[in-house]
């Protein structure tokens, strides 16, 4: 039996699988690394941090799986998109922390580059805005100079490839390149256009590749008995869509993550702009393009923790499990997670979070139950700013996949069919699916579901997202009187 180890690099943990030529995970191991927030709106994590999780979960399973390691034929990679690191290659050490996705310190930048707007939106398929990469690398250039003309440029999965061949690979895949704000989503290459936007020196950049190319050779600082290909690189929200198996056209899945991402397969051609939704790259395979359009919610899952570690208001995950049962309906009680801005349909900067509609007689219970619904209603207006049709399935992914109210719920607000697969590490299983048809077998592997069907009466359905949408129309106007 052959086997593939499969890192998954979250926002919170660094995760290690080793998974069997069937798709049958052997061996797991999750180490988390230290959210840093310097400032309000900024965060932050250590690079190194995370590469030495990545080592330290190998040798934990190597520790109980050796006579495995002898049958590790490759190494594929998934990570969180945008987080930028710049790194010193004359020492190979970053040159300060990475900056995270969630990060809003580069707000001043997106406006003073906002005439820009239509022409980076046109390149790249994307919108000037701090959850991507290229003002984040603007803005540690204008803070920490190349002096020497050392310095290199990468997301997360670059940044550990380039670790695990000792500086031999400075590379990244298409998807995560395509996160930058740098890349043309057409040509698939650095745009030069773009680069003198962002004042960014292309030196800096790494090689673009596919993601079922080789990426590098490495044995993970000795683990290994011998050096093995790294292919199948790919970020995580793409890796989610292949793993759920949304190949054809119209094909959609979202994420339940720290964010959630809805990505729709769009075929091989570029698709058209569409009012609040993003272009992506869905994957790049066999030297062929598949596009899709993307929904971001900057804050969905991340509600839950920060109503767990600031607001201390339950202590593990599946106390939210019976909410349902406690509290049969919000009693018009909205919590908007508006910790980042708001993004699609909105695309609000500055808008701020808030929890309206509560009364003397609500209990913590209702705030931890509009805290999941909010998942749920930024779900429905991704979706519906895609012009989903009720009558497809929606893929569901991530860690909240165990809350089945929640799934429920999101059916009937949807009011469509909801399939959840019973396999949880989607985004590994999307990188690791990708590194076996090209090292090991072609033959697709099954994705198993439990699928929802709504349940709520129309007016249930029609009075909650409209209760939703007046608490969002509060926070914008708020947003608007603070500017």
């Amino acid at each position: 039996m052959k086997y593939i180890l499969t890192v998954d690099q979250s926002t919170f943990s660094t995760k290690v699988f080793l998974i069997d030529e069937m798709g049958q995970i052997h061996a797991s191991k999750s180490i988390k690394h230290k959210q840093n927030y310097p400032e309000n709106n900024w965060v932050e994590h250590d690079a190194s941090e995370i590469y030495h999780n990545l080592v330290t979960a190998t040798e934990n399973i190597k520790q109980q799986h050796s006579k495995l390691f002898q049958d590790i034929v490759g190494i594929a990679i998934t990570n969180q998109r945008e987080t930028t690191v710049l790194w010193d290659k004359i020492t190979q050490e970053p040159v300060t922390n990475a900056i995270v996705w969630q990060c809003r310190r580069t707000l001043k930048i997106c406006d003073e580059l906002s005439k820009y707007d239509e022409r980076v939106e046109e390149l790249t398929g994307l919108k000037i805005n701090p959850y991507f990469s290229a003002t984040k690398l603007k803005w540690l250039l204008e803070h920490y100079p190349d002096k020497n003309r050392s310095y290199a440029f990468g997301t997360i999965e670059s940044w550990l490839i380039y670790k695990l061949t000792h500086g031999k690979k400075h590379v990244s895949d298409v998807t995560n390149a395509s996160r930058t704000l740098l890349m043309n989503i057409e040509t698939l290459k650095w745009d030069d256009e773009l680069c003198q936007i962002f004042d960014i020196p292309q030196y800096l950049l790494p090689e673009i590749l596919n993601n079922d190319d080789i990426f590098g050779y490495s044995d993970i600082e000795g683990l290994l008995p011998y050096r093995v290909p790294i292919c199948g690189i790919i970020g995580d929200s793409q890796a989610s869509l292949y793993a759920q198996h949304c190949f054809e056209s119209g094909a959609m899945k979202v994420t339940l993550g720290t964010g959630s991402s809805l990505l729709m397969n769009s075929g091989h051609e570029k698709p058209e702009k569409m009012i609040g939704i993003v272009s992506a790259i869905a994957w790049c395979l066999d030297k062929e393009v598949t596009y899709a359009r993307e929904a971001i919610i900057n804050c969905s899952c991340d509600t839950l923790n920060w109503l767990k570690d600031q607001m201390h208001l339950f202590k593990k995950e599946d106390e939210l499990n019976d909410i349902w049962d406690k509290v049969p309906n919000n009693d018009g009680v909205y919590l908007v997670p508006a910790f980042v801005g708001l993004s699609v349909p909105w695309w609000s900067n500055h808008a701020k979070a808030s929890i309206s509609g509560l009364s003397r007689s609500h209990t913590y219970n209702h705030v931890l139950r509009a805290g999941l619904e909010s998942i749920v209603y930024q779900i429905f207006d991704a979706a519906a700013t895609l012009m989903y049709d009720s009558q497809q399935k929606l893929n569901v992914d991530g860690g909240a996949v165990f809350n089945e109210g929640l799934l429920q719920f999101l059916s009937d607000i949807l009011n469509m069919e909801v399939g959840v697969s019973l396999h949880c590490d989607l985004s590994a299983m999307g990188a690791y699916e990708i590194a076996r048809t090209r090292l090991l077998s072609k033959e697709k592997l099954i994705n198993v579901q439990k699928t929802y069907y709504p349940n709520m009466s129309k007016e249930d359905r029609i009075k909650n997202i409209e209760g939703w949408h007046y608490a969002v129309e509060g926070v914008l106007a708020m947003s608007e009187k603070e500017r």
